[in-house]
């Protein structure tokens, strides 16, 4: 990709062009925080490097033309993982992407964000992150002792795992970053399980025994939220995909390369 723009902007100056939106991803410069321990790990342990430092020389090009030519004016729109779904708004989420997880947004979502950052100026000489529009999800374990709210899309792609607990509570899961939690009341009722490698917080309640909420082992800086506690008010579709949770090492890292 970087010998690309490389070529291109050599194109570009020739015939006085002096704008350029490119789309990069999520977990390149300074949105590399985002992923986790476990993404970086798998990023600097695989292939992906070469693609993930392949971006970062995308932006470096970029930033030395604008450097050169203060007229040259540039986007690298960093996008999470993509899939075929319907164009929705959009929010954005800065140049380190902060809060913004690691969820799907739609190909027709981030053409639309390219043209509006082709048209306008907004995010001149910027790498915004985005992700498409939330709203506020309510839910609450069986006897209402516990509840939260969680700002998420209205659109939820939806795990069910087949590992040894998730399987036995019939868990239907996505995952969010711990900001996204905008409230969680009565959490003094909560208690924690954990086994294994006992990075997973099992939580349910005490009175009732049902799990509204985890800190999931693939994310332990986020929450798995239960959809089936879920209030469906706000939720316009689900979609739900199997994960092996069984064979759970391999699982993560078929699900990391898919989304690149």
């Amino acid at each position: 990709m970087a010998e690309s723009v490389r070529n291109t902007l050599a194109v570009m100056k020739e015939h006085g062009v002096k704008r350029k939106v490119v789309l990069g991803t999520n977990g390149v410069g300074s949105s590399r925080a985002n992923g986790g321990w476990f993404f970086k790990s798998i990023v600097d342990r695989s292939n992906l490097k070469i693609t993930f430092d392949d971006h970062y020389e995308v932006q470096k090009l970029l930033e030395a033309e604008a450097g050169i030519d203060v007229d040259f004016k540039w986007v690298d729109v960093r996008a999470t993982g993509l899939d075929n779904g319907e164009k929705k708004e959009v929010k954005e989420f800065g140049n380190e992407g902060k809060g913004v997880g690691w969820f799907i947004i739609s190909r027709k979502s981030v053409a639309g964000f390219l043209l509006d950052a082709v048209e306008g100026s907004q995010w001149d000489r910027q790498t915004p992150v985005n992700l498409e529009l939330e709203v506020l999800h309510k839910g609450s374990c069986h006897c209402k002792k516990v509840n939260l709210e969680v700002l998420h899309s209205p659109d939820i792609e939806l795990s069910e795992c087949n590992c040894s607990i998730c399987s036995m509570k019939g868990f239907l899961g996505f995952v969010v970053e711990k900001s996204a939690l905008k409230s969680l009341r009565g959490e003094e009722n909560l208690e924690v399980y954990k086994f294994g490698t006992g990075t997973a917080q099992h939580m349910f309640c005490k009175c009732c025994g049902i799990s509204p909420l985890t800190v999931p082992r693939s994310y332990p800086e986020g929450y798995n939220i239960n959809y089936r506690c879920l209030a469906r008010d706000n939720v316009r579709s689900v979609n739900v995909t199997p994960r092996d949770g069984q064979n759970w090492e391999q699982e993560m890292a078929k699900e990391i390369v898919g989304k690149h």
